[in-house]
């Protein structure tokens, strides 16, 4: 999520970039995405302070792709079998990608 890269003007044009050069979609969140955001979060037991990463999933949901890569593994694997849904997920930790074959998540880029 953009939100928790950005946090200043010092921050943002790396985030900025990397979207752009990657041609990545942000995608907007409407009200329905919400309430299934909400809902994962039920499901999981899971208070507010997840809502990011219940996004993250509530989003790879909708990608016929389902990849998401992502620097909490954990969280977002955890998150991702309670909807019983094939989410792929890729960790990131400092600038290697450890895949789990068995998981999954979601990164969109633009057609």
């Amino acid at each position: 999520m953009v939100a928790e890269l950005c946090r200043g003007v010092r921050f943002d044009p790396p985030v900025r970039r990397a979207i752009r050069t990657h041609r990545l979609v942000v995608p907007t969140l409407e009200f329905e995405d919400a309430v299934s955001i909400g809902n994962l979060l039920g499901k999981a037991a899971l208070d507010s302070s997840h809502m990011v990463d219940a996004s993250v999933i509530s989003v790879a949901l909708q990608d016929a792709a389902g990849v998401v890569l992502t620097g909490d593994k954990d969280d977002l694997e955890y998150l991702g079998d309670q909807v019983h849904t094939r989410i792929r997920v890729i960790g990131i930790l400092s600038g290697k990608l450890l895949c789990s074959a068995s998981q999954n998540y979601s990164v969109r880029s633009a057609k």
